[in-house]
């Protein structure tokens, strides 16, 4: 009789330990509070940064070169060269202790910034925001051993989708025109400068804002740009690569995925992420001359809930759509870049070239990998003089077995080959 109570026991009390454990909600992206602020948020009314002004008693010999000098010398030491700025909400990044050098020179230990090796996540810490930022190494073009070993990549290019430099996958550290060996020029190493004095910390940052390009993937930062970000330097960015994906989630649980094929999530089209990002971009970085933004998410959606003839049409409407109203705000720069994904980029190429014909400006790194040019209308009397490049991405045919091609075309309405 007691075995049965003792066992009658273990299944109410077992019972009732379920429902706890699914009551706890997942992290997600929109709950999460903004994150807190480095120093307090500025605006041209404040007038709070112009205390940092040059002080010739604090700047040292160097304070007595031209300032037309100490920009070029600034610009060369810390300047012309691609930053990723991240910010993330996970576990501190520590240093691992006890690092010998016959271990540091492992095949292993080549990642970017030493991430996963040396720098490691201390999971005996709680998660909270934290900044990261590293100088960015991404080649150009892949070499002939790596296309021949990389066969999915079909082109030469790299491009902003094959960037894992946060991620510290790939290590291209050593390789090309870098300075520096090892992980000591994946970093900057500017601190101690603007550590050394208020106009040192102006005109140091003035010229790294000024002649970087800055590669921003994290959906937090990007949200909330103005309020982490003084707007003084905002304003002073010329170049900006923007990464709309996350490296932490399934392609197709993005919010920007979730969003797109589910309109009845958002009352108001205003209201959308992708609305938010590009409205963002456009008014805290009015001065950017070159903008290249990638999309890095699932844009098939599962089901059947948009007509065949509707999907494509729809895509360029609620994803190229905002995207463009943007880059008309902006107004002529010297370069504009959009990539999506390569299925999609593929049928729309087809539709550009069936429509204009040889009048269609494109660059084709394989037959069916590359960019091409398409115009921007509605926008006022330049309209054929203001244009963008539409690039190929990631190749999310990948994903499914060649067996399931047809069923890609087919849902995107092509005729099955």
């Amino acid at each position: 009789m007691s075995g049965y109570f003792r066992k009658l026991l273990r299944r109410v009390f077992r019972k009732k330990a379920k429902p706890r454990r699914r009551q706890q909600p997942r992290p997600a992206i929109q709950s999460r509070p903004i994150p807190h602020l480095p120093l307090p948020v500025l605006t041209a009314e404040d007038g709070i940064f112009e205390k940092l002004t040059v002080s010739g008693t604090k700047y040292g010999l160097f304070h007595r070169l031209p300032l037309e000098i100490r920009r070029i010398i600034l610009a060369e030491a810390f300047g012309y060269r691609t930053i990723h700025i991240d910010l993330a909400f996970d576990h501190p990044l520590v240093r691992r202790p006890g690092l010998t050098a016959s271990t540091s020179s492992s095949p292993d230990d080549a990642r970017h910034c030493g991430l996963g090796t040396r720098l490691v996540p201390d999971t005996c810490q709680p998660r909270r925001w934290q900044w990261f930022g590293c100088v960015c190494h991404r080649r150009a073009e892949w070499t002939a051993a790596e296309r021949e070993k990389n066969w999915w990549n079909l082109g030469s290019t790299i491009g902003l989708h094959d960037d894992e430099c946060i991620k510290g996958t790939v290590c291209w550290c050593n390789t090309g025109t870098q300075q520096g060996t090892g992980s000591d020029s994946c970093f900057i190493g500017i601190m101690g400068w603007l550590l050394s004095c208020r106009s040192a910390c102006a005109e140091g940052l003035e010229a790294l804002f000024s002649t970087s390009t800055f590669h921003i993937s994290s959906l937090d930062l990007l949200l909330h740009l103005p309020e982490l970000i003084y707007p003084r330097f905002l304003r002073q960015i010329t170049s900006l690569e923007l990464l709309w994906g996350d490296h932490e989630r399934f392609l197709d649980q993005h919010p920007l995925a979730q969003e797109l094929w589910n309109p009845s999530a958002v009352e108001h089209d205003e209201d959308r992420i992708l609305r938010k990002l590009c409205r963002g971009i456009s008014e805290a970085c009015p001065n950017v001359q070159k903008l290249h933004v990638c999309i890095q998410f699932w844009v098939v959606p599962s089901g059947d809930e948009h007509p065949e003839q509707d999907r494509l049409p729809y895509f360029q409407r609620n994803v190229l759509g905002p995207i463009e109203d943007m880059l008309r705000g902006l107004g002529p720069r010297d370069e504009f870049d959009v990539t999506i994904p390569g299925g999609v980029w593929l049928m729309l190429f087809h539709d550009e070239y069936a429509l204009r014909g040889h009048e269609l400006v494109c660059e084709l790194d394989t037959p069916v990998t590359g960019r091409f040019q398409k115009s921007l209308r509605g926008s006022g009397s330049d309209d054929e003089e203001l244009s963008y490049w539409i690039c190929s991405g990631w190749n999310d045919r990948l994903l499914l077995m060649p067996s399931h091609y047809s069923e890609y075309d087919r849902f995107w309405g092509r005729p099955l080959a």
